[in-house]
């Protein structure tokens, strides 16, 4: 979408708003009208941005032009929305410097109208055909609202039975990871850049540094060098006020997916038995800037439940008496939210499903996607047979890159590690889980979670650090990784030192190093893509919610449940893997 802007913009905030497809012409503003009708007719314009109404002559010229293209002018005047020979006018009434955000916010909507997702053309009738493609967290909730919804739904997944004992490198993210997650009003929040930082060096390159620079790169080699820029430059192309638009739809989805979690506990508070389900997150922050930060946003999004000093937060958590608070701790607040021992809530959930009707087929890799010469999906290729069903729901974390070749999500979704480590939890015990953010560390941010381990002792289970495998999830420097679980053990020895101390002289052996690749894509949000089938139905592609696929799982199964239903819902537009470069794209 290209955009003209055509009045004088203030030099402070300038250079959040140019970008490749913005064309800057303050000078038109004072301009005859007839410079204007040149720009347009040269310029192949999508969306006029402006602080009064061009002619009519000349708006009827422009669309005389553009037949057949969706065009808009964007006017930051008062008026009544309206239309001019086929052209849709928008007002925006406020002329403060930063309405501008406002209206390339209303731009990049309508550019999402003009994404098409495939229609499901099936008429819904029981037991329609469902295969999941991949049996982590995402797809195992999507196949709990199918089976409640009367769809007949097989589980397809390569790694064997997570209920089956087998080594954690098996499995993907889900299994392979540990036993814990975490829902927060803010999970896969964006980590893009939402404002300039003073030094413009630091400018979006954390995809550039590795781990021990205190960047995100743990590639061992850069064999897809050519995938990986493309993935990196997408993320660092992304506009600071886009990528708040981007956060904002992130946030409004979690806060969907909390009453969908709420409900599910309603329903089959079965499932929540025995899992470790700890209510409400404590957040600890080393130091006041960021702390202050995270309690305005928190409270804009109605999610604090309590404020602590340190006295407070001792009371309530006193294994942290321990702690140096003066170093590490500059601020805590109590945030909704809850954690679960993931492998013993998914377990649960397997078992259930089996009993509604859900089929799983286990050790099964699916590798090519067949099509049809019109480009419907014919039929999915395994490394054991063919598989024709009415609909298909692909979700493989990062793991799929090489499947899906010829879709609009492929290089869309990459690995970004994080490591886990397990320590017990000392008396006085920790109760509730936490957040720890710690400015500047390696490891900057860690989830611990109360959980109990195999044999049922009292555990502490911390995941932290980020680490970019590109599009190969296996492509991982052992030495950025070991410097990443030694930051994991120094949070260890700053917030529980004497569980530190029956750690401290564990060697770093590979087999301890403890990791999972999570599915995140270059502007944070998730992805979801429909296909047509031959059968009248839908593939579906899901997955990319870098930290929240746990979080968000209910409302994406809800985006699914709705395609395939032929209903609208807003994660179809928001997390189509072209929004940003259908809106960034520059071609004519």
């Amino acid at each position: 979408m290209r955009l003209l802007i055509c009045f004088p913009i203030s030099d402070k905030i300038l250079t959040q708003v140019l970008a490749a497809n913005v064309i800057y012409r303050p000078d038109l503003a004072v301009k005859d009208h007839r410079f204007l009708s040149h720009t347009l007719l040269t310029t192949a314009v999508d969306v006029i941005i402006c602080q009064s109404l061009p002619t009519v002559d000349t708006i009827k010229l422009w669309q005389e032009n553009n037949l057949g293209k969706n065009i808009s002018i964007i006017c930051i005047a008062k008026g009544v929305n309206t239309e001019i020979s086929g052209v849709k006018i928008y007002y925006l009434d406020s002329r403060k410097d930063d309405n501008i955000f406002s209206a390339l916010v209303l731009a990049e909507q309508l550019s999402n109208k003009n994404l098409l997702q495939a229609p499901s053309t099936v008429s819904k009738q029981s037991n329609v055909d469902v295969v999941l493609v991949g049996a982590g967290i995402v797809n195992l909730i999507t196949a709990y609202y199918l089976l409640a919804a009367g769809y007949s739904v097989n589980l397809i997944e390569a790694a064997n039975d997570p209920r089956k004992k087998s080594h954690w490198r098996t499995h993907g993210c889900t299994h392979g990871g540990e036993n814990a997650r975490m829902f927060s009003l803010t999970e896969a929040d964006s980590y893009n850049d939402q404002c300039l930082p003073e030094d413009v060096s630091e400018f979006n390159n954390i995809f550039r540094k590795n781990v021990s620079e205190h960047g995100w790169d743990i590639r061992q080699t850069k064999d897809n060098e050519f995938l990986d820029l493309e993935w990196i430059n997408d993320y660092e192309q992304l506009p600071t006020w886009l990528a708040k638009q981007y956060n904002q739809d992130i946030l409004n989805f979690n806060a969907e997916s909390k009453l969908l979690w709420a409900d599910i506990q309603i329903k089959h508070p079965e499932l929540f038995d025995e899992i470790g389900l700890s209510p409400d997150i404590t957040r600890l922050y080393s130091d006041a800037d960021s702390y202050q930060a995270t309690h305005v946003r928190h409270t804009e999004i109605d999610s604090i439940t309590q404020s602590f000093d340190i006295e407070q937060l001792v009371t309530k958590h006193p294994i942290l008496s321990a702690v140096d608070a003066k170093n590490s701790i500059a601020g805590a607040l109590e945030t909704v939210g809850f954690t679960v021992n993931l492998h013993r809530f998914s377990h649960k959930l397997l078992n259930f499903m089996e009993t509604q009707g859900l089929q799983c087929t286990w050790n099964e890799t699916i590798e090519q996607i067949e099509y049809t010469d019109n480009g419907k999906v014919a039929k999915l290729h395994s490394n054991k047979r063919e598989i024709v069903a009415t609909n298909y729901v692909l979700s493989t974390g990062a793991y799929g890159n090489k499947l899906l070749v010829g879709t609009q999500s492929h290089n869309k979704i990459h690995g970004v590690l994080g490591t886990w480590l397990v320590i017990p939890n000392l008396a006085p015990k920790l109760k509730h889980s936490l957040k720890i953010v710690r400015k500047d560390h390696i490891t900057e941010d860690a989830n611990v979670t109360v959980a109990k381990n195999s044999q049922g002792e009292d555990v502490l289970i911390l995941g932290s650090g980020y680490g970019y495998t590109g599009c190969d999830p296996d492509n991982i420097d052992q030495k950025q990784l070991r410097l990443m679980l030694a930051g994991v053990k120094n949070t260890v020895a700053n917030y529980f030192p004497q569980a530190y101390e029956t750690i401290k002289d564990h060697t770093l052996a590979e087999d301890e190093c403890r990791y999972c690749i999570r599915p995140w894509t270059a502007t944070s949000l998730g992805i979801f893509e429909s296909i047509a089938t031959q059968q009248q139905g839908a593939l579906i592609i899901t997955g990319g919610n870098n930290t929240g696929g746990f979080a968000q799982s209910p409302v994406i199964a809800q985006a699914v449940l709705a395609k395939l239903n032929n209903q609208p819902h807003a994660m179809h537009n928001l997390y189509h893997p072209q929004r940003l470069s259908n809106f960034m794209n520059t071609d004519n």
